[in-house]
């Protein structure tokens, strides 16, 4: 397949349309932001403790003189407590000089962004997978999302409320999602084994869609993300029919690797090996960096 063929500005486009929707956004984040709230509010409660009171604060948004004001003392005298470098505590005092409200907003960021180096060095967590998560750039594994719950320290409430918000990559074939999945390959024409080699499938992961052999055996049978994407992709879905095979299973379009997948589908492209391309050219950041693995890999 010639590269050439693929119109890479018009998927841009539309990848860009996909990342930057308000329901998709709100659920590729959901997991980070509750997370960077619990940061957010162990932070919080240990400047409490140094005397960063709203008070405090309400004194330094007032039009009292600045360097007389509580925060701007503590900050001084609780620098190297509080992780402050001598450059940000030159830029605070600046900032403070000509807007108290984002000198206030600036401490309580770069105090963020030390809490989260401190999270994630305490819970193992890899500078680029912790970066990965914060951005949504792929599903976090199970391993890491485990080090997070157990560095938290979340109550059985808590962590529930934790797992309700990630993106989940295993789901159960139910029976819908089964007589689905054949019908749609009978649409193909092909034959179960051409049509296997054709999508880039397995024959382990088609043996989840079989008929059960024995009561309770279906409910058991999982599928993974990267199968039912290869699927629809196989089948050459439609937007609209994409998403909709997808919900059957429970599953959505949430993370980039995802959306590259949905803007291939939305722009026309349906063959395996035009996704492969497509995939390979949108996994590669500009500094080389990968974002997620291509689906199809060579």
């Amino acid at each position: 397949m010639d590269g050439s063929e693929i119109n890479y500005v018009r998927l841009e486009e539309q990848l860009n349309r996909l990342l930057y929707d308000p329901e998709i956004r709100a659920l590729r984040g959901a997991l980070p932001a509750y997370v960077t709230g619990k940061l957010r509010e162990g932070m919080t409660s240990r400047l409490r403790e140094l005397g960063f009171t709203p008070a405090a604060e309400a004194e330094f948004l007032s039009a009292q003189a600045v360097r007389t004001t509580r925060v701007f003392q503590l900050v001084q005298d609780h620098q190297e407590q509080i992780g402050l470098s001598g450059r940000m505590l030159r830029q605070f005092r600046m900032m403070a000089k000509a807007d108290r409200s984002g000198a206030l907003a600036f401490l309580q960021e770069v105090l963020l962004e030390k809490e989260q180096i401190r999270f994630r060095q305490e819970a193992g967590i890899p500078a680029k997978v912790w970066l990965n998560f914060l951005n949504s750039r792929n599903l976090t594994g199970e391993a890491t999302l485990e080090k997070m719950r157990s560095a938290l320290g979340l109550s059985p409430a808590e962590c529930a409320q934790f797992n309700s918000r990630v993106i989940r990559c295993i789901f159960s074939v139910n029976e819908a999602l089964r007589k689905e999945v054949h019908r749609l390959r009978e649409g193909t024409g092909m034959s179960i084994s051409q049509f296997l080699v054709y999508a880039w499938i397995s024959k382990d992961a088609w043996e989840a869609f079989y008929p059960a052999r024995q009561a309770g055996e279906q409910e058991h049978r999982q599928t993974s993300q990267e199968t039912l994407l290869k699927l629809l992709i196989g089948y050459g879905l439609d937007e609209d029919a994409a998403r909709a095979f997808l919900g059957i299973a429970g599953s959505a379009f949430v993370v980039r690797r995802d959306l590259v997948v949905l803007s291939g589908v939305g722009c026309g492209y349906c063959q395996p090996m035009q996704m492969q391309e497509i995939l390979e050219f949108f996994s590669l950041g500009r500094d080389g960096q990968r974002y997620f693995d291509n689906l199809y890999r060579l």
